[in-house]
């Protein structure tokens, strides 16, 4: 018998009894059977614990996307824009939420939609961009008084999705992507979006709110690598011998 269904039957045991038995000994049975009765139900009708309501609070946005034509992992030229080609596509995101709890990201992808109405989902390239860079122009001005445009690579730091997001606190940060099979006319045409979901399964997507640079400003970057002195064998040299007497 479920919860709901004892209290409705305590209710009745209860308003029996004390039409039966009559008096003070009834109404005191009647108002214990009334409170258990009420209590019963009102465990029943909690049920399990929900989740919040989060649809339309989780704001979502694509600053700026960047897309780079690639072919056998170098940058490949496009002289003919209906050619099909790999791109490797950064975005810069932003997210707020306007839950009154943390909210956690469970899975987050881009979308690009193309004027035939076909829909690609780009494959995601994690834990890769600090093998990229993106490029900056920066006006200095030297001693004597010219200003000069110089060039500037920015490191580009990805989005945190393992934090939940708090509320009214933004998040910014970049992700990587990779559409194959696609031409230049067509990612220009295209309408893109990004999908989030978050942990009660609700799905929010927003659009691009800032450029789409084709071909973007982004480079790979070569990671120096780290030479210890003690772990490098030395050369002999002249300075290196000992002086010999005349």
């Amino acid at each position: 018998m479920g919860k709901r269904s004892l209290g409705v039957f305590v209710l009745s045991c209860g308003g029996v009894v004390g039409l039966v038995t009559g008096g003070t000994f009834g109404l005191v049975i009647a108002a214990a059977c009334l409170v258990a009765g009420v209590l019963i139900l009102a465990t029943s009708d909690r049920g399990p614990s929900q989740k919040p309501r989060t649809r339309g609070l989780l704001l979502v946005l694509v600053k700026e996307l960047h897309a780079r034509p690639m072919h056998n992992g170098k940058f490949h030229e496009i002289s003919d824009p209906n050619e099909t080609v790999q791109f490797e596509l950064f975005a810069r995101c932003w997210l707020v939420s306007k839950v009154l709890s943390p909210v956690n990201i469970t899975a987050i992808q881009l979308r690009v939609n193309t004027p035939n109405r076909s829909v690609v989902e780009p494959e995601r390239v994690p834990e890769d961009l600090q093998n990229w860079r993106l490029g900056k122009l920066t006006e200095e001005e030297d001693s004597t008084g010219i200003r000069r445009l110089k060039t500037a690579n920015e490191e580009m730091p990805p989005i945190d999705l393992a934090h939940p997001l708090l509320t009214g606190v933004a998040r910014e940060g970049w992700l990587h992507y990779r559409v194959q099979n696609i031409s230049l006319s067509e990612l220009k045409a295209a309408s893109i979006e990004l999908l989030v979901t978050d942990f009660t399964g609700t799905l929010h997507h927003g659009g691009i709110s800032g450029p789409r640079v084709i071909p973007g400003r982004v480079w790979p970057f070569a990671q120096p690598s780290i030479t210890h002195e003690d772990s490098v064998p030395k050369t002999l040299n002249t300075l290196d011998l000992p002086a010999q007497a005349n």
